[in-house]
């Protein structure tokens, strides 16, 4: 039975691609790079924002730490503007509470701009411990951050479960030895999560919420 339940953030918990698309293109432009695509930053993210940018500037010399800047300074102030939080998220976490499972998130996105993105949409209530990369030194899929991060929760890899939507979630949650949920509605589809091998996969979140409750998963 599942005791611990850790979710990634992007296109799992919140839709945050359209807030994204507009930080990333304005970065872009101050630095006289070509925008990018809404279908093309799906596939940029996931690995963390050193990889979404040197994706962004396909192949492009440019100052990557004063890129890197430029998008945090946007993003901070237009985190929340359309970002929400998905269908079924909001009743999902309250029914894991209400069923005494501990929730947390590891992201890779920096903690610092993960907190603050919850707190602005009124979602941190719900989670013991939020962590990104800097937390723990660290980026999915390496596993030693959803490790470290399953200690200070009091987790054990045999009642937790790792629920996301890319590669680097389910192969982090493959490597602490824990089960996982590979959530379709997100950033990636079922074709692409398949190869990776998740114990399950999840077209909705509440379907997800539906398999942490099964006393038979895990």
């Amino acid at each position: 039975m599942i005791k611990t339940a850790i979710f990634d953030l992007d296109g799992t918990l919140v839709d945050t691609l359209g807030d994204m698309h507009v930080t990333l293109n304005r970065a872009l432009h101050d630095m006289g790079l070509p925008r990018v695509e809404r279908h093309e930053l799906l596939g940029f993210i996931g690995g963390g924002v050193d990889d979404l940018l040197v994706l962004a500037t396909k192949g492009v010399t440019c100052d990557l730490v004063r890129l890197k800047q430029r998008y945090g300074e946007y993003y901070r102030d237009h985190a929340h503007l359309t970002s929400s939080l998905f269908p079924g998220v909001e009743s999902g976490l309250t029914t894991l509470r209400q069923a005494g499972i501990t929730l947390g998130v590891l992201t890779n996105k920096p903690e610092r701009s993960a907190h603050h993105l919850l707190h602005t949409i009124g979602a941190m209530h719900w989670f013991v411990k939020v962590a990104g990369p800097d937390t723990y030194g660290c980026h999915k899929p390496n596993p030693d951050g959803l490790l470290a991060l399953m200690q200070e929760m009091g987790a054990s890899p045999a009642t937790t479960v790792m629920v996301g939507d890319a590669d680097t979630d389910i192969l982090a949650g493959r490597g602490a030895n824990v089960a996982t949920i590979a959530v379709t509605y997100g950033y990636r589809s079922s074709d692409e999560l398949g190869v990776y091998q998740p114990t399950v996969m999840a077209t909705t979140f509440s379907e997800a919420v539906g398999v942490i409750m099964n006393p038979t998963f895990g």
